[in-house]
């Protein structure tokens, strides 16, 4: 995509937005509803009902009671403040203050007039525990809930698990709901997406003090959310009031309070330090009473976080600043503006260690950049809110190794001639003890930015074709794009191979030429959407919704090649012209690499050797003549998705205790620009090299030193593409659900859900593939034939490594059988005798275009089935006490858990690798609890009990690919790795449950109406479970980490 081209689309975007704003933005609202009786109980019609806010939500408007008693606000901005006045001509006046709005909820205030001439102020009312307009499971956190619970760092994103579906299984922040991938949520903040444009993980930290509300949708989420399919976060942040208020708060975590929590795996006292500090402050009240207001949050962190590996303790560092400052303008009594800065400057160190990589092999990542949020809020009537928002996020972000010229454990290189010397630095992972070492192989600069607009209006009408209606009309529009600025060193496989009595290294070396690479990818979204929330009766809700969304991703690319289709024509012409020249046929049929000659230079400067000593084998040398070469063809791809969604709730008693639900939808989610970015990924290529153990004496003695190639380059170049029809990824939901009063603010329910997610990405390789190519042959050396064309049907022959009689079944090439006759190389004489090939036990693959080798196409391979069944029992606060309780049961199958894991690269295996999938938790209980003393002595607690998470056994093996008779002497003679699992499943294994409980401790001072302070305490794993947790099992090396034990946070929080 040209320049020019950016700025007409960011011309474009910039008139949208001045178009949009003056439209109706996703509001979050709630309602009050005030109903109005006698002495004796009956309804009084023609009362005069006043409703204000204090904090400016809503302009003060009155209202007169209708024949049933009632009056409705059913459309107000949520938050705190609302004041509700309640007159009529000889009876006295009522007053109710304070009272809160919550979103999806109606806050429903009685009151009892009486004909005394004296006026009351009074705070009273509730929401129903059972609410029919609430569709989906949602679960909420206010940020009295959020503060009585115990985080770990008090971060959002701890809060997320706490809801039931909800499993972050490696602690990074990004959460699997209800079967979905981690790239699958989406968190908004302010109405504004949290979520990277890159990766789809989130993008920022915010200060969890400055939270008002915050709401986790795991199903039956409206209309006005979209690109997402897994779940949905709701984050209301705090804005600031006619009230000067001040908090200052300190978090404090130590090895010192730990003592031995990191169980047996420190291997010296130095190594079990660690430190985290996290002071924050923030400050809100007016500059202009009832017309300006300010809010600054900020927050600074210095952590140290321990890490549990199988081969000793490790940590990360962090070193942060969060800053979340607003500005609110009260322009008129209708309209407000919010201005709001979100900045979060981050430098991690350690990132990636884990009980395979060491922290010298991990990364350090820099952070910084700007959030700008413009929100207008326009409540137009107590029945009528516009909300409008306009972002523009602009994030930089830098990786690179934590230690350079790191020196790995793998094969030395250069010894002797000073060759490929990058090598001996390169990151490597040793096979044999499943352990990585030398110098990360990434650095990258890039910058990743958002600009939104998002509008909303929500209308609530009483009486529209007989019963009521809440209606809601959005638009949004996202454009994202990113840059990148990319430098890709060597990385290195290493295996030792036993021969006879003697040992031998493999080094499979996978060089990037050229190294560098500097490219962009930009998308564009464009949402519009509509829900109506009718009730035909009284105890029936229905909500039919529908959303569009386009999608466009655009970025510069290669061609997309076509190995299979090539392969086809290649053999068919043969077949049907057996005197034809194979060659010649050969140059016609295939699309090979554009320069395959600057290609072998570039490898030779990045592997620090000389062309010479990178020879290209016949295949390459020939590909260079070839008729058809890649070329440049930018991806461009356009989606529109159709989103139905419908919602009934239904109160069979018509008492307001009881709800029996379902839910229908389609959810779709996003190409996230980390997927056309693989087209433009630096060609790669594989080197073999077989090195010996050095004998003493020397400063290499017991090392594998380096003695040459292992072969040319052949084929020369593995790349990744992107299938040029790739569709939005998207799921279909299904739930019912029960819901029952049970208690005084106390409900009890139960949820079916079930979830099929289809068009998932995932990568395969399309250039090699299990094949029926013919029969056996006993091989002499490396690349002689192994296979040749079979008989011809119902002929019979002889397998030559069985002793078997075979009767060809296939009228083809094939002889009716799925080849192995190679895979496996071996050895006679020692290392240093000639090697030859033999069956490994496995299905050959086949190389279909000869000049390429691996080719992985990101496409819409994958999907997974879900099913779950959520029982919960909630009790809002009420009497001091508030608590949050689930238990779910669920199922989660299918292919991969990310697009670019290794599965799915070998074709045949997709049957194996269809299982449970590694965020599959069979069983899950979940208690969050807290108690207010009336002795200012708070408690708070998190209890789980969690079944344990699948694992794989899998076994390697380096293999050769398989050359059919018709390619003889072109195809690859290179190995490379292949996995299996033994059990013929994936994720055939499990860990142990476990339990967790984590507790919070708080004290009240009150030195006098404005000041006092809080101090805390809270205790993570508080039963010291240090359970191992296994991620893999890959031939004899394990891979995981043990839970850290018990840890201790303490606080202070002051408040003025």
């Amino acid at each position: 995509m040209t320049s020019s081209t950016i700025r007409i689309r960011g011309r474009g975007l910039l008139s949208a937005a001045l178009l949009l704003a003056a439209v109706p933005a996703a509001a979050q609202t709630g309602g009050i509803d005030v109903c109005v009786v006698g002495e004796q109980g009956q309804s009084l019609p023609g009362v005069t009902v006043t409703l204000s806010s204090d904090r400016q939500l809503s302009p003060a408007v009155a209202e007169l009671t209708a024949e049933d008693g009632c009056v409705s606000f059913p459309v107000l901005r949520v938050g705190g403040g609302y004041q509700v006045e309640v007159s009529l001509t000889g009876f006295a006046t009522r007053r109710y203050q304070e009272l809160r709005v919550r979103s999806g909820q109606t806050f429903v205030q009685q009151v009892a007039l009486t004909p005394r001439m004296t006026e009351r102020v009074e705070v009273t009312g509730r929401v129903a525990v059972v609410d029919l307009e609430r569709t989906g499971n949602a679960t909420r956190f206010d940020s009295t809930f959020i503060e009585n619970l115990p985080l770990p760092g008090r971060f959002y994103q701890n809060i997320l698990t706490l809801a039931p579906g909800v499993l972050d299984r490696d602690g990074d922040g990004n959460p699997n709901v209800h079967g979905s991938r981690e790239r699958n949520f989406r968190a908004l903040v302010d109405g504004v997406a949290n979520t990277d444009p890159l990766t789809g993980e989130w993008l920022s930290l915010l200060n969890t003090d400055a939270i008002e509300e915050m709401e986790i949708i795991s199903t039956g989420a409206g209309v006005e959310y979209g690109r997402a399919s897994g779940g949905f976060a709701r984050i209301i942040q705090k804005q600031g009031s006619n009230d000067f208020e001040g908090l200052f708060s300190f978090i404090w975590r130590s090895s010192k309070l730990d003592g031995g929590a990191s169980g047996d795996v420190v291997t010296s006292p130095e190594s079990d330090s660690f430190e985290w500090y996290q002071p924050a402050i923030q400050l809100s009240g007016p500059i202009v009473k009832d017309r300006l207001w300010f809010r600054l949050a900020h927050e600074w962190i210095s952590r140290e976080d321990p890490i549990a590996t199988l081969s000793g303790l490790v940590t990360t560092t962090r070193r942060q600043a969060i800053a979340s400052d607003q500005l609110t303008w009260q322009v008129s009594p209708r309209n407000k503006l919010a201005f709001a800065l979100q900045l979060d400057p981050t430098t991690i160190e350690n990132f990636g260690v884990s009980s395979r990589v060491s922290p010298a092999s991990s990364q350090r990542i820099r952070r910084d950049g700007p959030s700008y949020i413009i929100n207008w809020t326009a409540p137009i009537s107590p029945r009528l809110l516009v909300e409008s928002t306009v972002a523009y996020q602009d994030l930089e972000r830098g990786f690179e190794p934590m230690v350079e010229g790191q020196e790995n454990r793998c094969a030395v290189f250069g010894e002797l001639d000073g060759f490929f010397l990058p090598f001996n630095t390169a990151r490597c992972f040793d096979v044999n003890t499943g352990l990585v070492s030398g110098t990360h192989n990434e650095i990258w600069d890039d910058r990743r930015q958002r600009f939104t607009v998002r509008s909303n209006a929500t209308w609530f009408t009483r009486d529209l074709f007989g019963f009521s209606h809440r209606l809601k009309f959005g638009i949004t529009s996202e454009n994202e794009r990113y840059f990148r600025s990319l430098i890709r060193l060597p990385s290195v496989t290493f295996e030792v191979e036993r021969v006879g009595f003697q040992q031998k290294g493999i080094t499979f070396a996978r060089v990037s030429a050229p190294p560098g690479a500097a490219n962009s990818a930009t998308g564009n979204s464009w949402g519009l959407y509509v829900e109506d929330q009718l009730k035909p009766v009284q105890n029936l809700s229905i909500t039919l919704g529908f959303r569009y969304d386009r999608e466009e991703i655009f970025s510069r690319g290669q061609e997309a090649l076509s190995p299979e289709a090539e392969a086809e024509e290649f053999e068919t012409t043969l077949l049907s012209f057996p005197s034809a020249n194979a060659a010649a046929v050969l140059a016609r049929s295939f699309t090979g690499f554009p320069n395959i000659l600057q290609f072998q230079r570039e490898l030779a400067a990045t592997s620090g050797a000389i062309p010479g000593l990178l020879p290209l084998g016949p295949t390459a040398i020939q590909s260079a003549f070839w008729r058809r070469h890649r070329r440049t063809d930018d991806i461009a791809i356009v989606n529109d998705n159709l989103s139905p969604r419908i919602a009934v709730a239904w109160d069979p008693w018509s008492d307001g205790k009881t709800k029996i639900s379902a839910t229908l939808g389609r959810y779709y989610d996003k190409i996230f620009l980390a997927v056309p970015l693989i087209d433009l990924e630096p060609p790669v290529s594989e080197l073999e090299f077989i090195s010996f153990e050095s004998q003493p004496p020397g400063p290499n003695q017991g090392r594998f030193v380096n003695a040459g190639l292992n072969g040319g380059l052949s084929p020369t170049v593995g790349i990744s593409t992107v299938n040029r029809n790739l569709r939005t990824p998207y799921q279909t939901e299904l739930t019912f659900g029960f819901e029952r009063e049970i208690a005084r603010e106390t409900s009890v329910g139960l949820t079916y859900i079930r979830r099929r997610y289809r068009d998932q990405i995932q990568d395969i390789d399309i250039n090699h593939v299990v094949a029926d190519k013919g029969r056996c042959l006993v091989t002499g050396a490396v690349g002689f034939p192994t296979v040749a064309l079979s008989p011809g049907e119902g002929q019979t022959y002889t397998d030559p490594y069985t002793g078997e009689i075979i009767t060809d079944t296939d009228p083809g090439i094939g002889d009716g059988i799925i080849d192995d006759c190679t895979g496996e190389v071996f050895q006679t004489g020692g290392v240093l005798g000639p090697e030859f090939e033999a069956p490994d036990g496995l299905p050959d693959l086949y190389i279909l275009n000869p000049g390429w080798g691996e080719i992985l196409e990101v496409g819409n391979y994958n999907a997974t089935d879900y099913e779950a069944y959520v029982l919960e029992v909630v009790r809002r606060l009420y009497n001091g006490w508030q608590l949050a309780g689930s238990y779910t049961w669920s199922e989660a199958l299918g292919n991969a858990e990310d697009f670019d894991q290794i599965l799915g690269n070998e074709r045949n295996l997709f049957q194996q690798e269809r299982g449970f999938l590694a965020h599959d938790q069979t069983h899950v209980v979940k208690v969050n609890a807290m108690k207010l003393t009336r002795w200012g002595l708070q408690l708070g607690g998190v209890l789980r009990w969690e079944s344990g998470l699948p694992f794989s056994v899998i076994r390697s093996r380096a293999t050769i690919w398989a050359r059919s008779p018709l390619l003889q002497g072109t195809g690859d003679t290179s190995r490379d790795f292949r996995f299996r699992y033994p059990s013929g499943f994936r994720n055939d294994e499990r860990n142990p449950s476990f339990w967790t409980l984590d507790v919070r401790l708080a004290k009240e001072l009150r030195f006098d109406e404005r000041v006092n302070m809080q101090v805390t305490l809270e205790a993570f794993n508080l039963l010291d479970d240090k359970t191992l947790q296994v991620e893999d099992r890959i031939d004899e090396t394990v891979g995981g980490r043990r839970r850290f034990g018990r840890q201790f946070q303490v606080g202070m929080r002051l408040g003025f």
